[in-house]
């Protein structure tokens, strides 16, 4: 948005020039915008509507000519036309109470409104366009930079082969080092075609369905100053969404000028000439009409158009605080990122540098970089299968939700066989994720071991702390904690649980079943108090001989064994089972 305002300024040609062939810079993208949008020359038209609105309003009422033939037709006297008058009539409406002048200053002031919208498509337009090219910056740094990835290591190629041949390494390496190269132009495959969707999206900005500009030219790492959040409130009057509120009143008050106008009422003179032709005598009438407010006064609209100024008022008052509210997150926004970015390049990126390169430079060493060690955690042998084994037990989709880069977070899912992998979250994104996928399928089950899972496991429908490697706080706010940290035993969870509630369900039914039975036989009289109370024992212990079959639990899929998994189910108020479904 600061950027947008900032060239706004600078760009605003009278004539449509082309799309350059070769580099396009900010300015120039913002003025084939401000010349060639189809969307802001749509919105142009409206300031012509306006204008020959006032045109019409400034219009007098059209005469009106009237002719009438008297006795044409009839009886005796009256059967042929020499009995007959003609009378041409001639008439005028005086519009009266100023509604000509009132129709005239609405209409002004509703061109005056279109100017206005003009000016704030203008600037989401220009907000768009800097958005969009800002996108096509970004896009050409990752493909140089995934381009350099696959070049980098397309060049360790023979050293792992020549590895692999002296038997230094194994087979497996190579196909590990391989992967690694497939995945890589994989990305950079994914960088070019995003690069490919915001060159077209700049494009479209200028009405252009095919970009022909070579590259975009600007500073990524440019970091202007914002100034401070009051200033900007400031100049938030000077917002054209804003702005436009004076008009808008204004504009209403001329409505309600309108309407105490209509409400008295025209006059329409008359001028007429009449011919007998009997005699061939002729005359001339004059005459006028005024209609009588007796009921209708135009009260209903008179009242319309002062609530409309009132509500014109609390739009303005809600438009103020929308335009603050956006205006803070912004700025906030901003500040988060400046912040971000000054610990990036004081800290984060020299220390990298340092660690990469083995030394800091001193003396005649330059600290030449003679090779870069790339370290990362490998997933567990048994997580594809663990997987497999929750999409056996009727599992949906599995959903991976990680604070690594974007592209990690894909490689470890392609990996395992997550269906859906999601990076860069801060624990705030992971709840909103949750929240996401909990109105998606209603219910969630969220699996972490760390702090920033928490909230996130808080606000899944179960969550299930990895109760090993787990923190403290992890495992207090989980619905369960795993004590082995092993993703199959959620597998085997789930088949424990539902096989739980369906030995419960059975034990309920068959105690009831017996219970009734014996009911039934005591009101006949076919039965005794010794049947009775064995009947009874014996209910009990086939429920609780049925209930021991759960320590036999297998979970053929999962290739466990047939001990039950081992949980600690933490109590809820608001449910004391959840994690059993």
């Amino acid at each position: 948005m600061i950027i947008a305002s900032a060239a706004i300024c600078g760009a605003g040609p009278s004539s449509e020039i082309d799309e350059p062939a070769g580099a396009l810079t900010l300015r120039q993208a913002l003025a084939l915008t401000l010349t060639r949008s189809p969307e802001l020359a749509a919105v142009g038209y409206d300031i012509r509507i306006a204008e020959a609105r006032i045109l019409q309003a400034k219009l007098l009422p059209n005469p009106e000519l009237d002719l009438e033939s008297q006795d044409i037709v009839g009886s005796g006297e009256f059967s042929n036309a020499r009995r007959s008058e003609n009378t041409l009539q001639l008439g005028q409406l005086i519009e009266l109470g100023g509604k000509r002048r009132a129709r005239v200053r609405e209409a002004g002031f509703g061109r005056d409104l279109a100017s206005f919208d003009y000016e704030t498509k203008k600037r989401e337009i220009f907000l768009k366009t800097a958005e969009h090219f800002i996108d096509v910056l970004a896009g050409q740094r990752r493909v140089s930079v995934n381009e350099e990835l696959v070049q980098l290591a397309g060049s360790f190629i023979p050293a792992v082969e020549k590895r692999v041949e002296a038997g230094k390494a194994s087979d497996l390496e190579k196909t590990r080092f391989d992967v690694a190269i497939g995945s890589a132009r994989i990305d950079l495959d994914q960088a070019k075609r995003d690069l490919l969707a915001a060159r077209q999206r700049l494009a479209a900005q200028w009405g252009s369905t095919r970009p022909r500009f070579g590259s975009a030219v600007g500073d990524l790492d440019a970091t202007p100053a914002a100034g401070s959040f009051d200033a900007l409130a400031r100049r938030l009057e000077a917002n054209p969404r804003l702005a436009r509120f004076g008009t808008e009143i204004a504009h209403r008050e001329a409505a309600l000028a309108r309407e105490k106008a209509a409400a008295v009422p025209d006059v329409t003179l008359r001028a007429a000439a009449r011919q007998l032709n009997e005699t061939k005598d002729g005359g001339a009438l004059i005459g006028f009409s005024l209609p009588l407010p007796l009921w209708n006064r135009n009260q209903g609209n008179i009242r319309a158009a002062r609530e409309q100024i009132g509500r014109a008022s609390a739009e303005q008052a809600a438009a103020a605080a929308a335009l603050t509210a956006e205006l803070g997150d912004a700025y906030h926004n901003l500040a988060r990122a400046r912040a971000a970015i000054v610990i990036l390049r004081e800290t984060v990126l020299p220390g990298a540098e340092s660690t990469l390169v083995g030394h800091k430079p001193h003396a005649d060493c330059k600290g030449e970089v003679l090779g870069i060690l790339a370290v990362g955690d490998a997933i567990r042998s048994n997580a594809a299968t663990a997987l497999k084994a929750l999409h056996s037990a009727g599992l949906e989709k599995i959903v991976m939700l990680s604070g690594d880069n974007q592209r990690t977070a894909d490689a470890i899912a392609r990996q395992a066989g997550i269906d859906e992998a999601h990076g860069d979250l801060l624990p705030d994104d992971k709840i909103a994720r949750i929240r996401e996928l909990t109105q998606r399928y209603r219910h969630v089950g969220m699996i972490g071991d760390g702090v920033n899972d928490a909230p996130a496991m808080a606000a899944a429908s179960v969550g299930i702390a990895m109760g090993g490697a787990g923190t403290d706080t992890a495992i207090e706010t989980a619905d369960m904690a795993l004590m082995q940290d092993d993703l199959s035993q959620v597998a085997e969870a789930i088949l424990l649980g539902r096989r739980t509630v369906r030995i419960i369900q059975f034990n309920i039914v068959f105690a009831l079943a017996i219970k009734a039975v014996f009911l039934a036989m005591a009101l006949m009289g076919q039965t005794s108090l010794w049947l009775a109370i064995a009947a009874d024992t014996g209910a009990t212990l086939v429920v609780i001989a049925n209930a021991l079959r759960l320590l036999r639990t297998s979970c053929p899929s999962c290739s466990l064994t047939s001990r039950p998994a081992a949980l600690i189910h933490r109590p809820q108020t608001a449910s004391s089972g959840s994690s059993a479904n």
